[in-house]
């Protein structure tokens, strides 16, 4: 399980949350929303992701 589908497994069962799964999860919403995170949130948070990485690689410069 991936991607909204995953989001939506959780949110369902978060009280304060079900509300946005209800929404998400509705016909035509599920398919904007898992293009959108396909497409942009998904590769987003893996060059965040990959950023962070370098920068722990890199390590304290100096000294």
């Amino acid at each position: 399980m991936t991607g909204v589908t995953a989001f939506l497994v959780h949110w369902a069962q978060m009280p304060r949350y079900r509300w946005l799964a209800r929404i998400v999860g509705a016909r035509g919403m599920r398919q904007v929303a898992s293009a959108a995170y396909d497409h942009v949130l998904a590769p987003t948070l893996y060059h965040l992701h990959r950023l962070r990485k370098h920068r722990r690689d890199a390590g304290p410069q100096g000294d």
